[in-house]
């Protein structure tokens, strides 16, 4: 059974209990992996879709209305699909480049319903292209994650669906979206 497949089971088969049974300790580390896609203004092969992984560690410091403000620092990798190494001929002249491979680290801040069932958080990153170790680009992240309390344990279920721009590499617009299953540990 494939990864992904592996974690829609395990959601499917562990009974739930609504977030407000359990409140995150005051810092919580979300893990998860998904699929992911991305679009561009530039010209690229049609690869934009892949494996998406990502890890979110939170803190949680200060009560806001019925919520609470977080912040929090994330890192992510969002994968391109399989190309065939053959040459396209890029309008420019030389071939037309695989579509890129992004892995980014962003500090978020936002905001979380009480017990934390919901977190929608945005902030500025730097991003690269996988291979492209020299050039970062600057980047903005947005997502929201919804969290389910299993009982008195401290690790939950999430469900998170991410955003990511980058306005600039090699002169070009990219956007990419992912939706990942995972883990709320603390």
């Amino acid at each position: 059974m494939k990864p992904i497949g592996a974690l829609i089971a395990l959601v499917l088969l562990i009974p739930l209990e609504p977030a407000s049974a359990q409140t995150p300790g005051p810092v919580t580390l979300d893990l998860g992996m998904g699929l992911g896609a991305g679009v561009t203004t530039g010209t690229y092969r049609d690869n934009n879709a892949g494996f998406a992984v990502n890890a979110l560690l939170t803190v949680r410091p200060i009560p806001l209305g019925d919520g609470r403000l977080i912040v929090s620092g994330e890192f992510a990798v969002q994968g391109a699909g399989p190309s065939e190494d053959n040459c396209i001929p890029h309008p420019e002249g030389g071939c037309v480049s695989r579509f890129p491979e992004f892995t980014s680290v962003s500090l978020l801040g936002g905001w979380e319903t009480p017990g934390a069932g919901l977190r929608l958080s945005s902030g500025p990153g730097v991003a690269r292209n996988y291979g492209d170790w020299r050039n970062y680009r600057l980047a903005w992240s947005a997502r929201a994650d919804l969290w389910t309390g299993t009982g008195g344990s401290p690790i939950g279920l999430t469900t998170s669906v991410r955003t990511m721009v980058i306005p600039s590499y090699d002169g070009a617009l990219f956007a990419s979206a992912s939706f990942l299953l995972g883990l709320r540990i603390g």
